[in-house]
């Protein structure tokens, strides 16, 4: 299968071409006042205002320091940016090496760099309990 690798927090985690919408390089992020902590902003993207998440506070392995491009992907509940701190590379992932074992994720996968982790978009965004 075809990804977009994001490098976040010093790993790379994948996002299945499917599931892509737009990659937006030094993305102009503007302020979204009373947001959760895990947005970072919003970038208006051909019109459309789209919520920039903090990729590693989604996966709860801590919080971006830069956001160096965003990958806006498609969601039942609309389009949403995850925010990655280096340049997104598309690559085929190859065999399965390791099981998820981050909420959110299918599996790890070898690349030809190491290992990406792969998100599963639809589980990953869920809306938290009220």
């Amino acid at each position: 299968m075809r990804a977009l690798l994001l490098p976040v927090a010093d790993e790379l985690y994948a996002i299945e071409l499917s599931d892509l919408h737009a990659v937006v390089g030094d993305p102009r992020l503007f302020a979204v006042p009373t947001a959760p902590r895990g947005v970072l902003g919003a970038i208006n993207l051909r019109g459309e205002i789209v919520a920039v998440l903090d990729t590693a506070d989604l996966l709860g392995i801590g919080r971006l320091t830069t956001v160096a491009f965003v990958a806006v992907v498609d969601h039942p509940f609309g389009a949403v940016a995850l925010a990655a701190e280096g340049r997104p590379v598309t690559v085929q992932l190859g065999d399965k090496v390791a099981p998820a074992d981050l909420p959110g994720t299918v599996g790890t996968f070898a690349v030809p760099t190491g290992v990406a982790t792969l998100l599963d978009i639809r589980s990953l965004l869920v809306p938290a309990a009220a």
